[in-house]
């Protein structure tokens, strides 16, 4: 009988070690280089993130990586690593291997809905 308790408390304690650790989150940054001007979205799950480029004409890209997001780093499966500095709930600076850092604002739009991407729309968004 007293292997069940034990059974019973490593289950629970594998579930909390496999649960998400960061919840999703949206963060954004607007950029103008070279007369153009685009907004950068970071979806940023506990091992996944996706970059998103919109454009102001509305092209898109999307890059998905594997990564894990430990603290104070999201460390991607190649080696690259970036820094990240929570600055409070909605506000985060992360900086680059090159040195580069930019601030990234939390936002509730969506890039898959801005690009079409998820439901076929317009992908109009007020």
């Amino acid at each position: 009988m007293s292997r069940f308790p034990r059974s019973l408390f490593l289950a629970v304690l594998s579930l909390l070690i496999a649960a998400p650790a960061v919840e999703a989150q949206t963060l954004k940054h607007d950029f103008q280089r070279d007369g153009e001007e685009y907004t950068v979205y970071l979806r940023i799950e506990d091992q996944w993130i996706e970059t998103w480029r919109v454009g102001e004409q509305g092209d898109c890209m999307m890059y998905p990586s594997s990564v894990q997001y430990e603290n104070d780093k999201i460390r991607f499966r190649q080696g690259t690593e970036w820094r990240v500095n929570r600055i409070d709930e909605e506000t985060m600076d992360i900086t680059f291997p090159e040195g580069r850092t930019i601030t990234y604002q939390e936002t509730q739009r969506d890039p898959a809905v801005l690009c079409n991407a998820t439901d076929g729309g317009s992908g109009d968004e007020t």
